[in-house]
């Protein structure tokens, strides 16, 4: 087989994932095009596991379709943009139906959440980040907060240290100095999602 059948099938597969697996709600299919060596998030493999994904979204919008617009391949990988279109007609990601349409283009995927904010502030799409990093760009008001009751659980901001009182006179000074900036500066309420 060569190069570039492989690539055209590659591509073909993933289109088939979109269309008859995630459109059509066809799970079946999934054995056919999953790897039995896929991990999902809680460390499940298998078909079955990517399933439970497509259906959570198929659940909380019945009426989903991916508009796959481009299919770029190499080797073994496929890189895939896609348009999400749906209503939110069931529960999703812990929210009650909202029957509000959704439409979601695939533009951009970063992991600096200090650069999605840059982007957004550009005009370039949304961001969906942490408070801690959003905060500044809120308070100054070149980013505004567009969907108040969604957040990101960006953890817990936690300081460590030793429970024991030997610890050098420095140290004990930072923690002093963040604790009360927490309480004077009211972070943990700016830093909050709610």
């Amino acid at each position: 087989m060569s190069t570039t059948h492989v690539i055209e099938n590659n591509k073909l597969l993933v289109r088939r994932l979109y269309e008859d697996c995630i459109n059509r709600g066809n799970l079946a299919l999934l054995t056919e095009l999953i790897s039995d060596e896929f991990v999902g998030s809680p460390g499940a493999q298998g078909a079955a596991e990517f399933g439970k994904g497509i259906a959570a979204v198929r659940n909380g919008f019945p009426d989903v379709q991916f508009e796959v617009e481009d299919l770029i391949a190499e080797g073994d990988r496929v890189a895939v943009r896609w348009t999400f279109r749906g209503t939110h007609g069931g529960p999703f990601a812990g929210r009650a139906a909202s029957h509000v349409p959704v439409t979601l283009r695939m533009r951009m995927t970063m992991s600096d959440p200090e650069a999605a904010c840059e982007c957004a502030q550009m005009g370039l799409g949304i961001a969906w980040v942490s408070m801690p990093n959003a905060l500044p760009f809120l308070q100054n008001k070149t980013l505004i907060r567009v969907l108040p009751d969604w957040y990101v659980d960006g953890g817990t901001l936690s300081l460590y240290f030793a429970a024991q009182k030997l610890l050098p006179a420095k140290t004990w000074v930072f923690v002093d100095y963040v604790v009360e900036h927490f309480r004077t500066q009211e972070l943990a309420r700016h830093f909050s999602a709610f």
